[in-house]
């Protein structure tokens, strides 16, 4: 994981929290798909926040050893994994 890299979030993205549930809904292609939707835990729900074009992988990923309880290794590749199925997804770009 490169963590000195900052992304933005892409305009295309609804985030609606519906009965505690944090879903991300894409605007933009095929809407009817359901497949293209995204139900976020606490911590994919805490890095989508702080994806804000701005914040370095690196800062992100020490506010989530701080605020949850996950030790680093599985941090850093639950952070790589969900910023990559983002990016695979288009519901992110790279700023830096």
């Amino acid at each position: 994981m490169n963590k000195r890299r900052v992304y933005r979030r892409n305009g295309n993205v609804i985030t609606r929290c519906i009965a505690g549930e944090t879903i991300l809904v894409p605007v933009s292609g095929q809407l009817a798909d359901m497949r293209r939707l995204y139900s976020l835990n606490r911590v994919a729900e805490y890095i989508w926040e702080r994806i804000d074009g701005e914040a370095e992988l690196a800062v992100v990923r020490q506010e989530i050893l701080d605020r949850f309880e996950v030790d680093e290794a599985k941090a850093d590749g639950e952070i790589q994994a969900f910023v990559d199925s983002l990016l695979a997804a288009g519901l992110i770009h790279e700023v830096s």
